[in-house]
């Protein structure tokens, strides 16, 4: 009997197969259903995958979510992973930090996990202390990227400026719409090499 797409799914992601990226593209799969124990996101959670935790997320999978009746989240099933095959945790850092980043909570971790062990608790504390490192990176890079865009803002501002005022100085009750359209293009490709 052939594997369901959501079997299918379930294998590339735990051997990140490029079959993963194919087949959450697959109008007919069930990107909620669990397979195996996880959703997708929970699986891709749990085996630190980052980039494609972030392509669930833009086909609309709430990536911070409870699934069943147990309440985890991704991050509870990624958390919970690593307690019980105390993996280090330093490989699993962007993925905890990007969902933090997205939402999730480490005090739900708390919450659910209420009989932890010295370890454990010592793996939690780690934890807590590197996201909060990450997310402070995080929100100073979210502010840098603000302030770009303001000082682009400005500067498209005063290009369109100039051009409407160029006109009128030359007699031009009109625009040229093609003139604009060309400035705008080569404004916009001035901030791409801002972005980041």
């Amino acid at each position: 009997m052939p594997k369901s797409l959501e079997e299918q799914l379930a294998d590339a992601i735990d051997y990140a197969t490029p079959e993963m990226w194919s087949l959450i593209e697959n109008p007919d799969i069930n990107l909620k259903i669990k397979e195996g124990g996880y959703t997708p996101a929970e699986r891709a959670a749990v085996y630190g995958r980052t980039e494609f935790l972030k392509a669930l997320q833009e086909k609309g999978v709430d990536i911070t979510s409870t699934s069943g009746d147990e309440g985890y989240t991704p991050l509870c099933c990624l958390i919970a992973e690593i307690f019980a095959e105390d993996y280090a945790i330093d490989q699993f850092m962007e993925t905890i930090c990007f969902l933090l980043s997205q939402g999730a909570s480490l005090d739900e971790i708390t919450r659910l996990f209420t009989d932890l062990n010295e370890n454990e608790t010592s793996i939690l504390e780690k934890i807590k202390e590197e996201a909060e490192k990450c997310l402070d990176e995080t929100e100073a890079k979210k502010d840098l990227k603000t302030e770009v865009q303001e000082v682009e803002n400005k500067e498209a501002e005063h290009v369109v400026a100039s051009v409407i005022t160029s006109s009128i100085k030359c007699g031009s009750t009109s625009f040229d719409v093609e003139q604009l359209s060309n400035i705008e293009t080569d404004l916009i490709g001035t901030i791409t090499l801002f972005s980041f």
